[in-house]
């Protein structure tokens, strides 16, 4: 390979990875503020106290698969870029 290849190669592989981040956060900020809600509203819900066992059960997984999408999405720009280029 050539230098003006290989240098050519480093900026695609570089524009590439911006472009990437650039996707990555516009879908990590798209759903933060949805899931924040969803947490916010499961945990009203949580905190009345009629309710029967098997709805305050529903609830409780309802707020535990929500904050596992949120550790999911604050976690996926590492994710993205760790199988996309590795070092």
């Amino acid at each position: 390979m050539t230098d003006a290849s290989s240098d050519s190669s480093i900026q695609d592989n570089a524009q590439r990875r911006e472009d990437l981040e650039r996707l990555t956060a516009l879908v990590q900020h798209s759903l933060n503020n949805p899931l924040a809600a969803l947490l916010a509203e499961a945990q009203l819900l949580a905190m009345e106290t009629n309710l029967d066992p098997e709805h305050r059960a529903a609830v409780d997984r309802m707020t535990e698969l929500v904050r596992r999408l949120i550790s999911l999405v604050r976690g996926l720009d590492s994710k993205v870029n760790e199988k996309l280029f590795p070092r």
